[in-house]
């Protein structure tokens, strides 16, 4: 077995000095050392540092460098492995996932709560969870390992990660976890379902610094921003229940002013069933549902269509690298 490290930095390659969390310079090959001693496992490896970042300044810049990296060594390795910083490990599997699709070779990204020599950190069953996940050629496409308080470590498909809770280094994912390692065993999640990829992968190579997408929340008394020039796209999310406040003025003034500039609108988080009386108004404020995605993961689609010159409305509903939630028999 052949394997790719691909080092990016993060809390798991970082180290503690003074209270200051931070990327060090020798940390590539000292950690990967270690932790591939830990495992006790007989395998070739090799390393790449495309860029060492902490994770809160990933950019499209960085996104598409780490995406070229794998890509373009995706058929030279078993498996290749991407150590990452949790607060934008979302954007990157989301890119990973849609520029390789369900491809036959795996690829797991690797973070950690805490700096791998911490002894509380959970960089080694993470990683430990990768490999054997790589070596016994456990599902295809692209895959986060993440080891919650609980203590067993959950494998999630890289396309359905959700955003971390605040104040919160648990990771989970939309419709659930994968798969999960327990005593060092690797069961499938019953209740876990994809389907194939119904489109080829997308194109990253134009991915520029900025997405041209303005992103916003909902919230009581909101105020909605001005759409800037040069935004292509707006991404709305959702309350809990799928729904957006639809009754105040603001909100229909921001509506029409999308309308006028030709910038479309899409709506994350609604989910398939009943929907409640406000969301009647969708279609006349030409709000686009999305279909049950993970947020981040419908960003980063939008992001790599508009980037690409794809029309978003013809990939957003087609499912790649496991992305969308369908519930079995639909």
């Amino acid at each position: 077995m052949k394997i790719l490290f691909v080092f990016t930095g993060g809390t798991i390659g970082s180290s503690t000095k003074n209270g200051i969390i931070s990327p060090g310079g020798n940390v590539p090959d000292k950690l990967i050392d270690n932790l591939v001693r830990e495992t006790r496992m007989d395998f070739d490896y090799d390393v790449s540092v495309p860029e060492v970042i902490l994770s809160e300044n990933s950019s499209g810049d960085f996104i598409r460098e780490v995406v070229s990296c794998v890509s373009g060594a995706i058929d030279s390795y078993d498996g290749i492995i991407v150590m990452h910083g949790t607060d934008t490990i979302q954007y990157t599997a989301a890119a990973l996932s849609y520029s390789l699709g369900l491809c036959p070779v795996p690829v797991c990204l690797v973070s950690a709560n805490r700096p791998a020599d911490c002894p509380d950190s959970n960089a080694p069953g993470n990683f430990c969870a990768a490999l054997s996940f790589i070596q016994k050629k456990r599902g295809q496409g692209v895959f986060v390992p993440y080891q919650n308080r609980e203590g067993e470590v959950l494998v999630h498909r890289a396309s359905r990660l959700l955003p971390h809770s605040p104040y919160s280094h648990e990771l989970y994912s939309l419709g659930g976890a994968y798969g999960v390692y327990l005593a060092g065993e690797f069961s499938l999640s019953e209740s876990y379902f994809e389907r194939d990829d119904t489109c080829p992968p997308l194109p990253f190579g134009s991915l520029c610094r900025t997405a041209g997408i303005l992103r916003v929340a909902p919230y009581p008394g909101m105020i909605y921003p001005e759409i800037p020039e040069g935004v292509s796209a707006v991404l709305h999310g959702s309350y809990h229940s799928g729904t957006i406040g639809v009754s105040s003025p603001e909100a229909a003034a921001f509506f029409e002013k999308a309308r006028e500039r030709g910038v479309a609108v899409y709506l994350t988080g609604v989910a398939v069933g009943d929907i409640y009386g406000s969301s009647l108004e969708f279609s006349r404020f030409h709000i686009r549902v999305l279909p049950q995605i993970a947020p981040d993961a419908a960003y980063m689609k939008l992001w790599m269509c508009l980037s690409s010159g794809l029309c978003p409305d013809e990939y957003l509903g087609m499912s790649l690298g496991g992305d969308i939630l369908f519930p079995r028999g639909r």
